[in-house]
């Protein structure tokens, strides 16, 4: 099978152009990240609170760096997403208990997450469409163990790691409060804006009520359009959105997102 998103061929890769964003933006450096790396192992290794928030946690240098790029290489701030990390995934078991593609697979199936490819920017455009979950199938537990199950696999691209998620949801209702504290301070990435759209008033009153909670950079990140483009089509070209969202694209077919997490899992990829 070929890959179906041009985004997610050689994970593993660095354009020239993301290597200078890195450096400009992130603070990363050939010459100084394993160092930051092995002192953010160090540090894991280290930490003497509740162990058992890191029993079987990920110390690979792969993994690792996710977080130091998502804190622009501030070993100390890296640290403490790192440790928020797994400290929500503690303490949330409902939703990372069986997080597998078996698991998310009929909720995926529903349309309501697909992705799509990069922004002029290059970062990884991924969709969430509230509006077509089935309330009485799927908790919102169950749409949050999906997000989460996905930006998994789509953090493993360098790329993505460096120019960051542009997330564009269109929105029915959903408890949003334990997503916004997953990727405000927990998951390692670097999510570059949120914009809503199609959002009822309902949910502008909510979201707006939370603001007060949400950090100053999140705040800024955080972005209703309703059903007015104008603003959107700005910062996403409409080249790189499907139609529903005023673009130029055909609808996302989420059967090819399930199809490539299926071949990725059975590693028989080709690129």
């Amino acid at each position: 099978m070929s890959y179906p998103f041009p985004s997610l061929q050689n994970l593993d890769h660095l354009s020239d152009s993301t290597k200078e964003k890195a450096a400009r933006e992130l603070n990363e450096s050939d010459e100084t990240r394993q160092t930051k790396i092995d002192e953010l192992r160090r540090r894991i290794d280290e930490f003497e609170g509740d162990e058992s928030v890191f029993v079987d946690s990920r110390r690979d240098d792969a993994f690792l760096v996710r977080f130091l790029r998502a804190r622009k290489f501030d070993v100390d701030r890296a640290f403490t997403q790192y440790k928020s990390y797994f400290e929500y995934r503690k303490n949330h078991p409902e939703i990372f208990k069986e997080m597998t593609l078996e698991k998310v697979a009929p909720f995926l199936r529903s349309g309501t997450f697909t992705i799509g490819n990069r922004t002029t920017e290059g970062a990884q455009i991924i969709y969430m469409d509230i509006s077509k979950m089935h309330v009485a199938e799927f908790s919102n537990d169950y749409s949050l163990r999906a997000l989460a199950f996905c930006l998994d696999v789509l953090i493993e691209s360098q790329e993505t790691q460096v120019n960051g998620f542009r997330d564009v949801l269109s929105m029915g209702k959903n408890d949003v409060k334990k997503m916004i504290e997953f990727v405000q301070d927990c998951f390692p990435a670097r999510f570059k804006g949120i914009h809503i759209l199609h959002q009822p008033w309902y949910v502008t009153i909510i979201l707006t009520l939370m603001k007060p909670f949400l950090k100053k950079k999140m705040k800024e990140r955080l972005h209703f359009h309703g059903y007015d483009y104008t603003a959107f089509h700005k910062v996403i070209d409409p080249e790189h959105l499907p139609e529903s969202m005023g673009g130029n694209l055909p609808e996302v077919d989420p059967e090819l997102w399930i199809d490539y997490l299926t071949e990725k899992s059975r590693g028989t990829l080709i690129e």
